[in-house]
């Protein structure tokens, strides 16, 4: 068995448990493969919108149902958390859809929309129009940085790109650990 032949039997699971627990770099990946043949774009798209969709409420729905819970108030206590909750509460839509977009908010943002006025099903529905644009983006992303790597002549074999792919994921895990214990330092 190939690695192509794993990438296209189990590529969208791999992509939604992905997406659902990091995001872009996954969803670009998603797009390179999807470049190579190996996945169909539209899937791609369509099981990374879910993914998002999905970690979204999920934090939404947990940090609304469990607003007592010391870790929800401690994230939620924080000066930067305040000043974004009293924005938030003005106008909850558009911070609804821009948490999507914004780093470092993937999940503060849907903790602090839950301490909103803003109604459980008006969030359900914000949060699948942004990520339904936001794994468009990404997984086109994907198919561009692909064409641009056939151009250039880089390896484009499918070990070459998930080895590339998980180099940056853990990079991008690393920084959020460096970071988390930074503010944790801090607080």
């Amino acid at each position: 068995m190939t690695i192509d032949t794993l990438v296209s039997d189990y590529g969208l699971a791999a992509i939604f448990f992905g997406c659902f627990l990091e995001g872009e770099t996954v969803a670009i990946t998603g797009g390179v493969m999807a470049h190579k043949h190996l996945l169909v774009h539209w899937q791609v798209t369509a099981v990374a919108a879910c993914a998002a969709e999905l970690a979204d409420s999920t934090v939404f729905l947990l940090a609304r149902r469990y607003r007592d819970l010391s870790f929800v108030r401690r994230t939620l206590a924080r000066p930067t958390a305040q000043r974004l909750i009293a924005r938030v509460d003005r106008r909850p839509a558009p911070y609804a859809f821009a948490t999507r977009f914004i780093p470092g908010l993937r999940i503060a943002g849907p903790m602090m929309l839950a301490q909103s006025r803003l109604g459980t099903p008006a969030y359900l529905a914000i949060a699948l129009c942004a990520a339904t644009l936001w794994s468009a983006i990404f997984t086109s992303l994907g198919v561009v940085v692909g064409g641009l790597l056939r151009l250039l002549g880089a390896p484009h074999r499918a070990e070459h790109i998930l080895v590339g792919a998980a180099a940056i994921l853990v990079l991008v895990l690393l920084w959020h650990w460096h970071a988390w214990r930074r503010r944790r330092g801090a607080s």
